[in-house]
């Protein structure tokens, strides 16, 4: 279980106390966020706790850490187009206001997303291109082709049938996923969601 507690202290800043609920008996406070916004979009953000070493825990990091950094900037529309927190430099929309590219270059990874839909704006494909070794940098004007990012993980949707081919170094590896009713099935084998009374996924 999260809670978060919101309180407003000042008409452009918002503090965030996050806590985590352990076995349900106790509270762990892993975060104090200060957000700075310019009206209804959120430009800043600080962190009074210091990051989890674990790359891919689930705490926010605060990559910046400087209140005097714009982190968040957006477009005419008002979709997000840079987050430098999570690295993303820059995202390019279509005609449907969809991501079409999505530049993610920080001390931590170095990829770009690439993303294909219908002409009605559902979602066909995803191309994620990165360098595991943080070498090459992405740039916003290239394709899967020429953005030098040498290992990909591809996804083809196609109903309710999801196809992945991913690239890792030297091996490839193809798998495909059938959605149903409750699950999925992989290599033949059922999976199944296990859901409360609301049908939320526990």
């Amino acid at each position: 279980m999260l809670t978060i507690n919101i309180c407003i202290f000042l008409s452009n800043t918002r503090h965030f106390s996050i806590y985590q609920s352990l076995m349900k008996t106790r509270l762990i406070h892993f975060g104090c966020l200060f957000c700075l916004c310019s009206g209804n979009q959120m430009t800043n953000v600080a962190d009074d706790m210091t990051n989890f070493t674990y790359i891919e825990s689930a705490d926010f990091k605060d990559k910046t850490n400087l209140d005097t950094v714009v982190e968040y900037t957006y477009n005419a529309n008002g979709a997000m187009y840079k987050d430098l927190n999570k690295g993303i430099t820059g995202i390019q929309y279509n005609y449907l206001n969809l991501p079409r590219q999505m530049v993610i270059n920080s001390s931590t990874a170095k990829a770009k997303n690439y993303y294909t839909y219908s002409t009605s704006g559902v979602k066909l494909r995803t191309e994620q291109c990165y360098y595991p070794t943080l070498v090459n940098s992405p740039i916003g004007t290239t394709t899967p082709a020429t953005d030098r990012l040498t290992d990909y993980k591809n996804t083809d949707y196609a109903d309710n049938i999801i196809s992945e081919t991913i690239k890792s170094e030297n091996t490839n590896k193809n798998k495909t996923r059938m959605l149903v009713d409750g699950g999925y099935i992989e290599n033949g084998v059922y999976h199944y969601y296990l859901a409360d009374h609301l049908g939320t996924i526990v």
